[in-house]
C-alpha cells in the first residue's frame, strides 16, 4: 500500500474489534497539501480522523483547523520540527 490514507480502514476495524463505537469520521481539509510524486496521483488534500468512544455520544463531524503558524509552530534551529504540525485546539 502506498501512503497512510488506506490505513484508516484498518484502524477502524481494530477499534470495532476492541469494543469502540465509531461515532463519526471527521475530514480535515488541508489548505496547503503536499504535491504528489510526479503528479500521477491526487494530492492528499485531507486527513480522516475517527471519533470513537465506548459510548454513543455524538459531536459535529466537520472541523476547520487552521494552519499551525506563529509562536505555536515548533521549530529547532529555525527549522520546522514537524511538517504537518496541527494547532492546539479545544474541539
Amino acid at each position: 500500500m502506498i501512503g497512510s490514507y488506506h490505513n484508516i480502514y484498518r484502524v477502524g476495524t481494530i477499534l470495532l474489534d476492541l469494543g469502540y463505537w465509531i461515532l463519526n469520521d471527521v475530514v480535515w481539509v488541508k489548505t496547503n497539501p503536499m504535491p504528489q510524486f510526479r503528479g500521477v496521483r491526487f494530492a492528499n488534500a485531507h486527513e480522516t480522523l475517527l471519533w470513537c468512544k465506548k459510548s454513543k455520544e455524538q459531536k459535529r463531524s466537520d472541523w476547520e483547523i487552521p494552519l499551525c503558524t506563529g509562536s505555536e509552530r515548533l521549530t529547532v534551529n529555525g527549522e520546522k520540527l514537524h511538517t504537518t504540525q496541527k494547532p492546539c485546539s479545544t474541539v
